[in-house]
């Protein structure tokens, strides 16, 4: 099987060991300190995801009242409020 180094895309062919359904590299058998995880090559799938339409913001999705977050407290209407403990 052909692997590659998850974040890094490069090729890893020697042994893998299999945690909580992640792939990781090994040297002895067993998820070491030095491991790195790696993924699966599947060759010809490429980019699965060239069609789906992505969320835009509209009035039905966005917070009443245009409630954003700033700099540790609430902001609402111009007037900032801390988070209260």
């Amino acid at each position: 099987m052909a692997y590659k180094v998850y974040g890094t895309n490069q090729p890893y062919g020697g042994k893998v060991v299999n945690v909580g359904n992640q792939l990781f590299t090994t040297r002895g058998g067993a998820l070491e300190g030095n491991s790195y995880e790696v993924v699966l090559v599947t060759p010809g799938k490429g980019n699965q995801n060239i069609e789906e339409d992505l969320p835009t913001m509209n009035a039905k999705n966005q917070m009443a009242g245009g409630t954003t977050m700033r700099g540790g407290g609430y902001q609402r209407g111009g007037k900032a409020r801390k988070n209260r403990k």
